[in-house]
């Protein structure tokens, strides 16, 4: 598992423009891991990814960081040969080339760097273990709300009190939220637009109708 976070100075340039900056740090993390991965130090491999990305913290704070899977292993085509490592990248180069090829990114763009960027980045990288063990590890993440209702604690005048582990303690702290912020990060993922939304239609290749798709059967050529 590979976490690369987006550094403070740059949310507020997130949160204005979601969709170019979200897209220029997918583009920067899976070009980083990719040259990683063939690198003849490391795999000298094409590797494959899964990633996914999260906007918020524990607390419910914005913070926008993205999950990466990666397999500790691959082919070296020239080689023709399985090669695999468990300790598969330091954290320390990932974090620099990623700063350099984003901030790099960020000005071919346009877009203007913002003042006090760190020099130092956060990259976090280790094994989560084999095969589905290690894609339940990322699931944890992916099917459940941001906040559970057991978490939360009381609701009074606009004002919603909630419960989390505090990475760091372990332990469980208080944070209090406006409903309407904490509604919106329940449910945006949960939106009638999303759910109501239907499965494109197979359609019949003379007349152009709807077909009813009863089942598949597979060639058992």
């Amino acid at each position: 598992m590979v976490t690369f976070t987006l550094p403070f100075q740059f949310r507020q340039l997130a949160r204005r423009l979601p969709k170019q900056i979200y897209s220029l740090f997918f583009l920067c993390v899976s070009g980083v891991l990719k040259d990683f991965g063939l690198n003849p130090k490391h795999l000298g491999a094409e590797i494959g990814m899964t990633m996914v990305l999260h906007t918020n913290s524990r607390s419910l704070n914005y913070h926008p960081y993205i999950h990466v899977i990666v397999p500790g292993s691959d082919i070296n085509r020239s080689r023709k040969q399985w090669k695999k490592k468990k300790d598969l990248f330091k954290k320390q180069n990932l974090a620099k080339v990623f700063r350099a090829r984003f901030l790099t990114a960020l000005k071919a763009n346009g877009f203007s760097i913002p003042k006090n960027v760190p020099l130092k980045w956060i990259v976090d990288c280790e094994c989560v273990g084999k095969g589905i063990p290690a894609i339940k590890y990322l699931s944890r993440y992916l099917y459940r709300g941001v906040i559970s209702e057991k978490n939360i604690i009381a609701d009074r005048n606009g004002q919603v009190t909630f419960q989390y582990v505090e990475s760091k303690t372990k332990k469980n702290t208080f944070q209090n939220r406006k409903r309407r912020r904490l509604y919106l990060a329940h449910f945006a993922a949960r939106s009638p637009q999303r759910l109501s939304q239907k499965r494109p239609a197979f359609k019949c290749p003379c007349c152009k109708s709807p077909i009813t798709v009863i089942g598949f059967r597979l060639n058992p050529g």
